[in-house]
């Protein structure tokens, strides 16, 4: 079984995807880089509003981009109550806020198709396996729930001064509050050598890893009353600097 990325698949996805479109990477870059967690290659879902044939492989998706003009991808982080980011009324939006993630494709400034992954977990407890199905809506453009648009140094200033105040916040109640405090100290200095994005070194690649072990942590804190709630300000400071991290 492949190891688990401190960046959700989406996010590789929407940073690779840029690649493409710029000309830097190839399909086989892309498809490499994003199955790379998986133990069986990526497939594709289709259906009646799906821009590819159900079945297929992750490499037909880069024609139907093509054939729909596609010149701008978005990552979108989505979660109930919150979907900023997403088309308004769009297909797949209720796919997109049970994964928490998406992808939009974008041409000249309208929403073109929405990208989610699918992760399924298969095997036995002794051998275990992943696999990634891809669900791609095309969508008639529209209009977008507000995100509000931070670069990459602002939202890399607001994750750190968002986990300094959450920790500040938090108490000396039991011993997972001191452990968390820790884990997150020790997530800001981490490296990000092996998050799988197409980035030697620099702020994007910084910010990513540490948006993403973020997000980590907060997941972990889902099944404890005290931390959770206080969480809620990290968990969305850290969605906002993943986007600025991988969104072209």
């Amino acid at each position: 079984m492949a190891g688990v990325n401190a960046v959700p698949k989406a996010a590789i996805f929407t940073a690779w995807l840029g690649q493409w479109l710029s000309g830097a990477a190839g399909p086989d870059d892309v498809i490499d880089a994003v199955s790379a967690d998986d133990d069986e290659p990526p497939r594709l879902v289709g259906g009646p509003e799906s821009i590819v044939p159900d079945g297929g492989g992750l490499a037909q998706l880069f024609g139907a981009l093509r054939a729909a003009r596609v010149d701008r991808v978005r990552l979108v982080l989505p979660t109930p109550g919150d979907v900023s980011g997403m088309p308004a009324g769009a297909p797949g939006t209720q796919l997109a806020v049970d994964a928490g993630q998406a992808v939009v494709a974008e041409s000249a400034g309208e929403a073109r198709a929405l990208l989610v992954p699918e992760i399924i977990d298969y095997g036995s407890t002794s051998e275990p396996g992943v696999r990634t199905e891809w669900h791609a809506t095309a969508l008639a453009g529209g209009r977008y729930a507000p995100l509000g648009a931070v670069t990459a140094s602002e939202a890399s200033r607001d994750l750190k001064e968002c986990v300094l105040a959450v920790g500040s916040r938090l108490g000396d109640g039991d011993h997972r509050l001191a452990e968390w405090r820790q884990d997150a100290a020790d997530s800001l200095r981490t490296p990000d050598d092996d998050l799988g994005l197409p980035y030697a070194g620099g702020r994007s690649l910084q910010l990513a890893g540490m948006a993403g072990r973020m997000l980590q942590l907060v997941e972990s804190t889902r099944d404890h009353d005290q931390l959770a709630p206080a969480l809620v300000p990290l968990d969305r400071a850290a969605r906002r600097a993943l986007i600025a991290a991988v969104s072209g």
